[in-house]
């Protein structure tokens, strides 16, 4: 008798110690909210992996999830990789939806809201753009096979010695993605990593970007920037330099690696191919990356260019004309630092050894003319913009204007309307309490549990004596 009622209190011990860190492990497990941009699929969670999920199959469709509903990723839950060939970085997540039930998405359906700093500039858009070694245009550059050794030496020594004569087919840049919920990254050697992004924020000069790593990416890979990538949570800092890209990690104050666009990713790879095999590359049809002030390492020329809709401010006093051109009949002379909106691309020219095109653009509000006299905002003209900045301006937060009590004064009708905004703001900001709900009682049972734990314990301990 004595000994069951030992054995059931060892088995009541190891139950509540179970418990205890079960629900340590489950207050304190991190989670990613993301919200469906488009009518999706959750499809069952099985073993079969799948590089794409087709919707129209319905292959184990568990039900359709609305525009706007809201997921959750915990940290440890698995992501399938997708086929880099197609273009897809990640097929899918496994994500709860808002009834609890647990289930495959797919990752293209789905957006980060919290993501809403990570510029359109540093996204690749296709298969061809991408960020590779900046190092790859200056082995083009040399067109010279020894270049390759002097950045990549594992090509002439342990690539060689394995694989033999054809190790140039094998030569690719280093190069990485970045969608709007992950960046992919391939190593020199074949090696890949898919890291999520868990947020990003506008910091000086760049962009911090917190990432989770769940796949351990292969620690042998002799390329010289992916084994810096860890499993579990780290930060990266990417800043920007017209077509170049500082990468920081973990809040080094030295670059990890350089990297540059390039918008033909497969063009540049048999290039290199090509120099790998000791021939020469044609290089005619390379497009060189440039700084923000539009110069190149690669070229005399300065290119300067300019989107549709971007606000820039000029970095010198500039004309303002009623048609492109330098004949056209000049309106004013902007002062230096006048900001402008960009309605229209025009022809290109090169002026003063600077290659760019003239725009039509909008004066926005607090210009000025080269002696100090204010000009109308919304006024339009035309404008080189050789002498415009790259860097586009982003106009500054503007704090609302405080309501006094006149304006409080609503109507019935009125209240109405915000009382229903109120509970659906309260409906959607409890998807993102409920993880402190959860901390809170974990808490709470943790100290109801630990003197349990410790009075078995120590009757176990007198038992014994």
């Amino acid at each position: 008798m004595r000994n069951k009622m030992k054995k059931t209190i060892v088995m009541k011990k190891k139950f509540l110690i179970l418990a205890f860190f079960g629900i340590i492990s489950s207050c304190f497990c991190q989670e990613i909210f993301y919200e469906v941009k488009a009518d999706t699929g959750l499809f069952e969670n099985d073993e079969y992996s799948l590089f794409k999920i087709e919707v129209q199959e319905h292959r184990g469709l568990i039900r359709t999830m609305k525009k706007g509903e809201k997921v959750k990723y915990t940290f440890g839950d698995p992501y399938s990789i997708g086929d880099r060939v197609e273009g897809d970085p990640l097929s899918h997540i496994v994500a709860t939806d808002q009834n609890g039930i647990k289930g495959k998405v797919a990752w293209a359906d789905l957006f980060l809201p919290s993501n809403d700093s990570l510029p359109d500039d540093i996204k690749t858009n296709d298969e061809k753009e991408r960020w590779i070694s900046a190092y790859c245009y200056e082995i083009l550059s040399s067109n010279a096979k020894e270049t390759i050794f002097r950045y990549e030496s594992y090509w002439k020594n342990e690539w060689y010695s394995s694989v033999g004569e054809e190790w140039h087919e094998d030569i690719r840049p280093s190069n990485f993605m970045i969608f709007d919920n992950a960046i992919d990254i391939l190593g020199y050697d074949s090696s890949r990593g898919i890291l999520l992004i868990t947020s990003s924020e506008k910091v000086k000069d760049g962009i911090k970007i917190g990432l989770f790593i769940k796949y351990k990416i292969d620690t042998s890979s002799k390329d010289i920037f992916l084994h810096h990538f860890k499993k579990g949570e780290q930060e990266m800092t990417l800043k920007i330099d017209g077509d170049y890209l500082e990468m920081y990690l973990d809040g080094s104050k030295s670059p990890l690696m350089v990297f540059a666009r390039t918008n033909n990713y497969k063009v540049i790879t048999e290039k290199l191919r090509t120099i790998a095999r000791g021939e020469k590359a044609d290089l005619s049809d390379v497009t060189w990356p440039r700084h923000a002030d539009g110069s190149c390492d690669y070229d005399d020329k300065i290119i300067k260019t300019h989107k549709v809709g971007g606000m820039y401010k000029t970095e010198d006093s500039l004309r303002l004309r009623a048609a492109e051109g330098t004949t056209g009949d000049a309106l004013a002379t902007l002062a230096a630092g006048t900001r402008v909106k960009v309605e229209i691309t025009g022809k290109e020219e090169t002026i003063d050894g600077i290659t760019s095109n003239w725009m039509q653009v909008e004066v926005l509000d607090g210009a000025k003319d080269k002696d100090g006299n204010a000009i109308e905002m919304g006024t339009t003209g035309w404008l080189f913009g050789g002498y415009l900045s790259t860097t586009e301006y982003v106009e500054p937060v503007k704090e609302e204007k405080k309501l006094n009590l006149l304006d409080s004064v609503e109507t019935k009708d009125e209240r109405k309307v915000n009382r229903a905004a109120k509970m659906n703001k309260k409906e959607e900001n409890d998807d993102f309490v409920f993880p402190f709900i959860q901390v809170g009682f974990g808490i709470i049972l943790i100290i109801v549990l630990l003197p349990i734990i410790l009075v078995i314990a120590k009757r176990r301990k007198t038992g014994k004596k």
